[in-house]
């Protein structure tokens, strides 16, 4: 019975001892992540916000028989910049008062080329 209880100890020593050690190593590497400096994001600037087309190709579109200059509008677009680049250099009157509301139409009128 001595033997037992002797090995019992032992065994308890040792599994406290390896969870000891698990709760030491997992603190660390959470201490170590949580110490990490914080990424510090800067607001987008004006060449961020601009889609990727080359600055001397510009994207004009023809709605309604009128102009429109997108190019700024492209990465913005709900629908996906694809889907404006598709019409670049077209007639997109169909497809523009098939698919917009109001407040689209009205914004598109702010592209307007002169």
């Amino acid at each position: 019975m001595c033997y037992t209880d002797s090995h019992m100890n032992k065994q308890t020593i040792i599994t406290i001892a390896v969870t000891v050690v698990a709760v030491i190593i997992t603190a660390g590497v959470i201490f170590k992540q949580s110490s990490r400096p914080a990424t510090v994001t800067k607001p987008m600037d004006q060449a961020q916000t601009t889609p990727q087309v080359p600055a001397q190709e510009k994207c004009i579109v023809t709605v309604g028989g009128n102009k429109y200059d997108v190019t700024a509008f492209i990465s913005l677009h709900p629908g996906g910049p694809e889907k404006i680049k598709a019409w670049c250099g077209k007639d997109a009157t169909e497809i523009f008062n098939a698919k917009h509301s109001d407040k689209a139409k009205a914004k598109l009128e702010t592209m307007k080329v002169q």
